[in-house]
């Protein structure tokens, strides 16, 4: 390996840190909007608060609120 070759290495996996840093602190495209994603968050935080979020495998009973 030449150390032009060294360095594009480096340069490739520095630019690919970089990305991923990005990616990290972005969101990811949420379909709905806030309007479907805020009542459900404020759902799961009350199942927490209520004890019926105990497992990862857990599924919580749908309560719709208009």
């Amino acid at each position: 390996m030449t150390s032009a070759d060294a360095t594009s290495s480096s340069q490739l996996l520095a630019e690919q840190r970089a990305l991923w840093r990005r990616q990290a602190a972005s969101l990811p495209a949420l379909r709905g909007g806030k309007g479907v994603w805020v009542p459900l968050a404020l759902e799961l935080v009350e199942q927490i608060g209520a004890g019926k979020a105990i497992d990862m495998a857990a599924r919580p009973e749908h309560t719709r609120r208009h």
